[in-house]
């Protein structure tokens, strides 16, 4: 598991060197201002790209091992029902989003200067949810090179593109929307093309559909209120102060998006092997080994806070120092989660998908109301409480489900 783990990670954090280095670049050459309208427009493509299906991945990549596990081939009707639930979702939303841009804009800003923002962002998220769906069908069959190696591709477009812009003088945030777009496009391309053969058997199947929708609403409706507390602290913050402090509060969530994938690769190589084997006493090892070896990294982690402000001069500049506090909030909150997300997946393997959507809803609750009461006072340290608070609540509810599911009551596991 440690060397997938590496694998996986070494994909995951060439995707984040690369974003980082973007959103470096991109923060330098344009301010907070513009950086802030960039980072709105990164906002819609999360949001909505787990609406459309990403946040579907989790059952796919369950169902999907489980069927090839058992060599019946019921893995196809998972790769077909999951582009049909896709489909479903992506194309209404998409299109009424694409003619109701600039009055959504209105609604929410009282300006249509964010109607491209907002269309741009919708196709971008309809692309990202394809190519999430590609890279959950190697998850799948643990071909974890491959993925690790698909993973940065959007971004690694992105970055040789650069100097394109630059040379042809069409460098400005309007032309870099229009690049991310273009860029996922090509990575998706890529990502069907090492698929192929499983979107070639895809099938419908209505039984397994229904079933796949049944532990997906848990799944999916877990992961989507957790990218609403993570996704949508650009634009409330554009909504009640300015787009200069959401390009802040995104300078300082691209820092901490190191550690951020750090979850993800642990997550990406877990999942399938707690869902081939979910014995009980198996799965109490894995907590408590998973545990000490995160609880290591944490401890590693922790005297990036001591730093905190000259590190963020050196990436930013200056003109960026004032966000070490809210960095410094953001940073605690992620290795809270580092020491707990991962464990969630344990409900995954015990069948138990609405524990970890009741676990999200309730720290999205608890984000929302914080944001709600600190944001228009306080706006980024506000927004930096407000993260961190969530990211607490979610790691108590977490560890005490598991101690009531794995050790207060074993018997009950065993059983179902």
């Amino acid at each position: 598991m440690f060397n997938q783990t590496l694998v996986v990670y070494a994909g995951i954090g060439a995707r984040a060197a690369l974003a980082v280095g973007l959103n470096i670049l991109i923060a330098r050459w344009f301010g907070p201002e513009q950086f802030g309208v960039y980072q709105f427009f990164l906002s819609v493509v999360i949001f909505f790209q787990a609406l459309f299906g990403e946040s579907f991945d989790v059952s796919v990549v369950k169902f999907f091992a489980e069927d090839h596990a058992r060599g019946e081939k019921g893995e196809y009707s998972v790769v077909g029902n999951a582009i049909l639930i896709r489909l479903f979702l992506a194309i209404p939303i998409t299109l009424i989003g694409l003619l109701g841009a600039a009055d959504i804009s209105e609604l929410f800003f009282d300006s249509a200067d964010y109607a491209l923002v907002i269309r741009l962002g919708l196709i971008a998220a309809f692309l990202v949810a394809f190519n999430s769906l590609f890279l959950s069908l190697l998850q799948a069959r643990m071909k974890f090179i491959m993925r690790s190696m698909l993973f940065p591709l959007a971004n690694f477009i992105r970055v040789v593109t650069i100097p394109l812009l630059v040379v042809s003088g069409l460098l400005n945030i309007e032309s870099l929307m229009w690049q991310y777009v273009a860029a996922t496009l090509a990575s998706a391309m890529v990502g069907f093309w090492f698929v192929r053969k499983d979107i070639a058997k895809a099938r419908i199947d209505l039984p397994r559909l229904r079933e796949l929708v049944d532990f997906s609403k848990w799944s999916a409706g877990s992961y989507f209120v957790f990218i609403v507390s993570t996704s949508l602290a650009v634009p409330a913050l554009a909504y009640y102060h300015n787009t200069e402090l959401s390009g802040y509060y995104g300078a300082a969530v691209s820092i901490v998006l190191v550690v951020e994938m750090l979850i993800g690769a642990v997550m990406v190589v877990q999942l399938p092997r707690l869902s081939s084997d979910p014995e009980p006493d198996k799965l109490r090892r894995h907590v408590l080994r998973s545990v000490r070896i995160l609880a290591v990294i944490v401890l590693l982690l922790l005297p990036v806070l001591l730093v905190a402000r000259p590190l963020v001069v050196f990436i930013y500049g200056a003109e960026f120092a004032a966000i070490d506090t809210v960095f410094r909030l953001l940073f605690l909150g992620v290795l809270v989660s580092l020491l707990s997300h991962p464990l969630s997946q344990v409900f995954y393997a015990l069948n138990l998908p609405h524990l970890t959507f009741y676990t999200a809803l309730s720290a999205t609750v608890i984000w929302g109301l914080c944001m709600w009461l600190l944001v228009p006072g306080y706006g980024l340290v506000g927004a930096g409480i407000a993260m961190l608070v969530s990211r607490i609540s979610t790691a108590l509810v977490i560890a005490w489900l598991i101690w009531r599911k794995l050790w207060s009551a074993p018997a009950q596991v065993q059983s179902g």
